[in-house]
């Protein structure tokens, strides 16, 4: 499970050392790796299992239609979308994903948006997911699925502004 994660936040870096601005590739590394870290923990019953297949890609031109495309899953495997978006925007996810954590870091640098969402994969999952921001902006995502993971609990999603 470990060299999985490390496969993933290596593929994930490269990823992001193309985009021009270093704004939303420090957020979402910071980010990515607390998230996968928690998302990560087992249960006190079950084992959790990061699923090969992992899918990352960065939009280097604004737009509102963010797509990336579906993670090696099997039916019943919870899946994991996360973005970040180089502005303050809404950031809506697809049918059927849930949010974990919604987060709008204002001033560091300039601005930022992050969320989390999740959805369990049913046995016929679309080839692609597509999820909007309310205004055209660069973004970095990464998808991914967890076997023998119940999900994190989205009844408290945590949404936040960090100043």
């Amino acid at each position: 499970m470990k060299d999985d994660l490390k496969r993933v936040l290596l593929r994930t870096r490269h990823s992001i050392l193309f985009m021009a601005d270093g704004r939303v590739r420090r957020a979402f590394l910071t980010l990515i790796t607390a998230i996968f870290l928690l998302s990560l923990a087992p249960a006190a019953h079950a084992a959790v299992t990061v699923n090969a297949g992992c899918t990352v890609f960065a939009d280097t031109g604004g737009r509102t239609n963010h797509v990336i495309n579906t993670p090696t899953y099997s039916a019943g495997d919870v899946i994991y979308l996360f973005a970040a978006i180089d502005g303050v925007s809404t950031m809506i996810p697809p049918a059927g994903f849930a949010a974990v954590t919604n987060i709008n870091a204002i001033g560091i640098v300039s601005a930022a948006t992050t969320s989390l969402w999740r959805k369990t994969a049913t046995a016929s999952e679309p080839s692609t997911y597509t999820w909007t921001s309310g205004t055209s902006e660069r973004a970095v995502q990464i998808a991914w699925s967890q076997s023998g993971d119940g999900g994190v609990d989205v009844s408290a999603a945590v949404n936040s502004v960090v100043a």
